[in-house]
């Protein structure tokens, strides 16, 4: 499991809690939805988990949370 505190981007703020259980690494040609949808996430629940992320940049090989929570 990885633990992160969150610095204010996103849909969390500074005192939310991130915790990921499981992560992917994304491949070419992925986006933000089609990794969502891809383990049966919707894209708000995908963003809440990965409150860092610009997905207008995601990268290959980019570490992306796919099963994790949120809590203040």
């Amino acid at each position: 499991m990885v633990d992160g505190a969150v610095v204010g981007f996103g849909k969390v703020d500074a005192a939310t809690s991130v915790s990921c259980d499981a992560i992917y690494g994304t491949e070419e040609g992925d986006t933000c939805s089609d990794v969502a949808q891809n383990f049966k996430l919707s894209v708000d629940s995908f963003l809440e988990i990965n409150p860092n992320i610009n997905c207008e940049t995601i990268f290959v090989g980019q570490w992306l949370c796919v099963d994790g929570s949120v809590s203040p």
